[in-house]
């Protein structure tokens, strides 16, 4: 699947295989006559826009981006919110049957507050991890063509990219 950003902030995809904008396969493909619909699940970002500034395709006006590339955009995010829609319902299940499973199951509370430690602990640590994941990302250098491509076409190049 591929990306295509186009100033101001339009984020279009296609789904077409990342081969495609491999060197030899580029010489003969018009990237921006490809079939694009409107994304339904990620919005443009300057996140986005950071991570194709530095990996994506120059088209004639956009930047296409490997799908792939934009796999850890929000995922610390998205693993927080898992993590607190959880905890919500663990919380629901232990206010409404707490105290019955505590009397059929002594020791049960002190059990779950031990698993919801860690799975605490552990989704502290996935959450670390995105955010490294992310920001390894974005310690790979601009490349000069796309942001010139993207200020020529408009485009404002997010703070950190200027």
């Amino acid at each position: 699947m591929l990306y295509r950003l186009q100033p101001p902030a339009t984020l279009t995809w296609c789904d077409m295989p990342r081969s495609i904008l491999e060197p030899e396969a580029l010489q003969h493909a018009d990237l921006d006559r490809l079939p694009w619909q409107p994304t339904e699940s990620r919005q443009f970002s300057n996140d986005l826009l950071q991570i194709a500034l530095r990996y994506g395709v120059a088209a004639s006006t956009s930047i296409v981006l490997d799908a792939v590339r934009a796999a850890d955009l929000g995922r610390a995010d998205e693993i927080r919110l898992a993590h607190q829609a959880s905890n919500d319902a663990h919380a629901k299940l232990r206010a409404s049957q707490g105290d019955l499973m505590e009397h059929l199951l002594p020791g049960s509370t002190a059990a779950g507050e031990e698993i919801d430690r860690r799975v605490r602990e552990s989704t502290d640590r996935a959450i670390e991890e995105a955010l490294q994941d992310h920001a390894e990302d974005l310690k790979a250098p601009v490349l000069p063509e796309l942001a010139e491509l993207w200020t020529r076409l408009g485009g404002v190049l997010p703070v950190a990219d200027r």
